[in-house]
């Protein structure tokens, strides 16, 4: 009988925003801000030129990054030099919108404080001592910039719990396929179709509920913060595989008027 072959997994590391920001490199001052790639405007926008609303469109200007493996065995494969430099431009970026007056930025992976209705910007005390110049802590304190975390904790550490999860029932499976002796028995079949569903239904809770979930909570907190500070425009930090979530939600009715300003390394 032929093996049975569970299929491959995508790997978590290509969107887990637990690790939104390098943690591991000291932000240096000299890769400078990102020019914008793409303006993205809902329909409203698009479809009604000269509106009398014009004046009062929400700019969410959104700082893609590429986040940073935490399996050690991928990370190899990584350009960390090239991961470094992308975040010192994201921060340069932040630092150069802020002096544009876009004087909010919400960053993934920080936890929220305050409420949506009245968000808190974090505060310099909250740094951990000696992370004070690491890229995810930097922006904090800045003079002429607000920082908003968006994170949820009891939904962070949801996500967390999948996503360490991604990848393991795949993996027996294919060592109980290799098995040997027995491979043909009835209650061998059974336990890999059981571990490959059950791979099969993380991978789709993480990119089907929990990715869309991340970029909607940032977005929603970028405009919560911007409506807070009775503010046209905001900054929004977040990993790159959430921008095509970010345009579809802008164009699902069509009272919305945003406008999408994408910064993006690559």
């Amino acid at each position: 009988m032929k093996q049975f072959r569970p299929p491959s997994v995508v790997s978590y590391a290509a969107s887990i925003a637990a690790f939104a920001v390098l943690g591991c490199c000291v932000a240096r001052a000299d890769d400078g801000p990102l020019k914008p790639r793409a303006i993205v405007e809902s329909k409203s926008i698009r479809e009604n030129p000269n509106s009398a609303l014009d004046s009062y469109i929400v700019n969410v200007h959104v700082i893609l990054q590429v986040h940073l493996t935490p399996i050690l065995a991928r990370r190899a494969t990584q350009d960390l030099a090239a991961l470094a430099a992308c975040q010192n431009s994201i921060i340069s970026t932040a630092l150069f919108l802020a002096d544009k007056g876009v004087n909010a930025v919400v960053v993934e992976g920080r936890y929220a404080s305050g409420t949506l209705k009245n968000p808190i910007a974090l505060q310099r005390s909250e740094v951990p001592r000696g992370e004070e110049n690491y890229p995810k802590w930097t922006l904090v304190g800045r003079d002429g910039l607000a920082v908003y975390g968006s994170a949820i904790k009891f939904l962070d550490d949801y996500m967390v719990s999948v996503a360490n999860d991604l990848g393991r029932s795949s993996a027996l499976a294919q060592s109980l396929a290799k098995s040997g002796a027995s491979a043909s028995s009835v209650a061998q079949r059974e336990a890999i179709e059981s571990l490959v569903q059950e791979e099969i239904g993380r991978v789709s809770l993480w990119q089907a509920g929990i990715v869309p979930t991340q970029s909607f909570l940032g977005l929603q907190t970028a405009l919560a913060v911007s409506f807070a500070r009775n503010s046209k425009q905001v900054q929004l930090i977040i990993g790159k595989e959430h921008w095509p979530d970010l345009v579809y939600a802008i164009d699902r009715q069509k009272d919305i008027r945003i406008r999408l300003v994408q910064y993006s390394c690559a």
